[in-house]
């Protein structure tokens, strides 16, 4: 019995099926006035029990890797990330190289060192919903049927959200230092 109830915990907590485009933009002002911009794009899947983010690759990117033969060793920085749940909510983390037909399973140990924070909720809505209910709501206008505008500042940083509570999911992510010099802004289509 109380297998069958984690089951269908897990279960009712299914976000809905999702097919998006995500674009990561960031900028950083260093100490000594030099700019840094990074701009990369994934394609997000989510459906029951799965999260698949692969990385769009623009064709400089494949030239370079073909000039210089690609790497020797996985890539996990290009490979696509396949995060599979089960029943009992446990998480399998595994980073599929199309091109070379290889897939890599990444122990939960190892997590951190891919970039990933074993979080579920993370990478299957952005943030977590429970994080993103936390914060106030924002006094920002949407015209987007069924979101809202969370944000909250502190200590010299601000975050804003903007939730879908269809989706479950975050359609815009915001994050920085209130002084300009760091800005990290996410957003899913």
């Amino acid at each position: 019995l109380l297998l069958l109830t984690a089951t269908f915990a897990v279960q009712a907590a299914e976000l809905p099926s999702l097919d998006a485009t995500v674009t990561y933009d960031s900028k950083f002002v260093s100490h000594a006035g030099v700019t840094e911009t990074r701009q990369f794009t994934n394609i997000l899947i989510r459906r029951p029990g799965h999260v698949w983010m692969e990385r769009v690759l623009p064709v400089q990117a494949q030239e370079h890797a073909d000039e210089h033969g690609g790497h020797k060793h996985f890539d996990f920085e290009t490979s696509t990330q396949h995060l599979t749940r089960t029943a009992t909510g446990a998480i399998r983390a595994e980073y599929v190289d199309r091109g070379k037909r290889r897939v890599v399973f990444v122990p939960p140990t190892e997590y951190s060192v891919r970039g990933f924070d074993g979080s579920w909720d993370n990478a299957a809505a952005m943030v977590s919903e429970k994080t993103v209910k936390a914060m106030p709501l924002s006094k920002r206008v949407t015209t987007i049927a069924g979101t809202e505008w969370r944000e909250e500042s502190r200590n010299g940083w601000y975050n804003r959200v903007l939730w879908s509570n269809r989706q479950k999911i975050a359609l815009v992510v915001e994050s920085g230092k209130t002084d300009g010099s760091t800005t990290r802004r996410t957003v899913l289509e």
